[in-house]
């Protein structure tokens, strides 16, 4: 059982292929069997999605979703499976040799969970994930990012978006106004630094 904090909304993003954008935050419980309850409107996006996929004829209508550690942010993402598809794509068509991608590779999927979301929409969290890697107890909050959900301590995440949010409120600045700062090709946004891991193999996974 969860509530909700801000309400998701139902968006296409324009990318390549049509994909899922997730927004909102959810009050949530991962209950005794591992298990947690998909927001009941990120559930709605996620079968209408399995829907359209099932009617191209490209899946029988089961929500698939992979579940992957952030231990650095103590966080599970969770990744719709055509996203996840598309992610593991750009992997095999990247142009960093096999010697860079590989070490990636054989850490992020031995660590990655498939997980089908049941007729509850709920779906079953790795105990593994939770008592090793990223240590999460019961009370969680899940949050929209994009093209995939992120399931952090409720504190944890409380605690996060405060700091942020007193530190960096220039982040809630309205979306024109983004794109009017956006710099422009070969040049770094105001106060930023070049980044030196923008072609690192799991800058996408984040």
């Amino acid at each position: 059982m969860g509530r909700s904090g801000v309400s998701s909304h139902a968006l296409v993003s324009p990318c390549g292929e049509r994909c899922v954008v997730f927004t909102g935050f959810y009050e949530h419980t991962i209950d005794a069997k591992n298990r947690l309850a998909i927001p009941s409107e990120i559930r709605k996006q996620l079968t209408a999605e399995a829907n359209r996929r099932a009617s191209d004829g490209e899946t029988d209508g089961t929500v698939v979703v992979y579940v992957t550690p952030d231990p650095k942010t103590n966080a599970l993402m969770i990744w719709p499976e055509a996203r996840f598809a598309e992610l593991a794509k750009m992997l095999d068509q990247s142009p960093r040799s096999l010697a860079e991608v590989l070490p990636f590779e054989r850490t992020m999927f031995p660590l990655t969970a498939r997980s089908e979301m049941d007729k509850q929409g709920r779906i079953r969290l790795s105990d593994f994930h939770l008592k090793q890697l990223v240590k999460l107890d019961s009370d969680v909050a899940v949050i929209g990012v994009n093209d995939h959900l992120e399931v952090w301590s409720r504190d944890a995440w409380m605690a996060n978006l405060t700091q942020t949010l007193e530190q960096s409120p220039h982040l809630l600045m309205h979306p024109r106004e983004a794109l009017r700062n956006e710099p422009t090709p070969g040049s770094t946004a105001p106060g930023s630094q070049e980044n030196p891991q923008q072609d690192d193999p799991s800058s996408n996974w984040h």
